[in-house]
């Protein structure tokens, strides 16, 4: 049989069966396109940090610098670090919801000032809308954390590894940080042979010693003045009961050192400010896990990069 290929044999070829090829390659790219979705790691809520900022701030140097100065800063859990400025309007209102209406977001930055007398500020204008009046203040409050309570909550989370003395102890219990790993992370395609997940204990055993370490440095910053609480006051009637409760959600990083590279914002006279810049934490429930306590390894960036002034 004469198989040999000649010009006049494959113009034949193509002039018949070209669209079956184009389709048949087509195929084939898209394939491997969803071959290899299936098999990357994607990011769940919990393996995100994403820093928002609205209210009318700027932006210093840009959410680049923010993202790329990050690196590095939190746990191997964090795959994906990312920064977004909302405008004023209903635009950015409406773009922040849709965000948050999926559980997008970690921190934001909001500013707590006003330069008129009875107006209120873009924190609290945000912590009227996203202080759900649904829930009395000993259960969730809604769109934000409760300091007091994640800071408690962060000591009982420690005190899990490094028993009751957990400030003083050094070494993590290894059978209790095993467990936690396998369970929240065990079926993670990063560590599929017994060498990864060992591995993977590893990668456990510093991701709690780093929460420690930036927990114990918010903790002083706060008793040292150079960051502090802002809370939010709200009076509602629930259930027959009349609520009149202060929330604490802001933290105040006025007195951190060149912190207007990230944010700030202009009074009244135009001046540029960060005296009332305030950070809050976003409540994502059951989805973050034990991801909500990465927020202070951020906390503690921020407070090596931007060393508070102390009064």
């Amino acid at each position: 049989m004469d198989a040999k290929i000649t010009k006049h044999r494959l113009a034949v070829l193509l002039s018949y069966d070209w669209l079956k090829m184009i389709i048949a390659a087509a195929a084939a790219v898209v394939s491997i396109i969803v071959l290899f979705t299936m098999i990357e790691t994607r990011p769940t809520v919990a393996q995100k940090y994403t820093v928002y900022s609205i209210g009318g701030l700027v932006p210093g140097r840009g959410s680049a610098y923010l993202v790329e100065s990050l690196d590095g800063e939190f746990s191997y859990d964090i795959l994906d670090i990312s920064m977004e400025n909302f405008a004023e309007g209903s635009m950015g209102n409406t773009s922040f919801g849709a965000r948050r209406g999926v559980l997008e977001g970690n921190a934001l930055f909001v500013s707590d000032y006003t330069a008129e007398e009875d107006g209120l500020s873009p924190f609290a204008s945000i912590c009227q809308s996203g202080l759900s009046q649904q829930f009395t203040p000993d259960e969730h409050i809604g769109l934000f954390l409760d300091l007091d309570a994640l800071m408690r909550d962060c000591e009982d989370y420690l005190m899990d590894f490094y028993g009751e003395d957990w400030e003083h102890n050094e070494e993590p219990d290894m059978g209790r940080v095993r467990a936690c790993f396998m369970k929240r992370n065990g079926s993670d395609k990063r560590f599929k042979t017994d060498a990864q997940k060992e591995a993977g204990v590893q990668s456990e055993a510093a991701r709690i010693a780093l929460i420690k370490e930036n927990y114990l440095a918010v903790r002083e910053a706060f008793e040292k003045g150079g960051i502090s609480t802002v809370g939010y006051h709200s009076e509602f009637d629930f259930r027959d009961e009349h609520i009149d409760h202060t929330y604490t959600v802001g933290i105040n990083l006025g007195k951190l050192t060149g912190i207007s590279d990230l944010f700030y914002y202009e009074d009244a006279d135009h001046k540029i400010s960060t005296e009332k810049l305030t950070l809050l934490f976003f409540n994502n429930g059951d989805e973050a896990g034990d991801a909500k306590f990465e927020n202070f390894n951020f906390l503690g960036y921020l407070l090596r990069t931007y060393a508070p002034v102390y009064s």
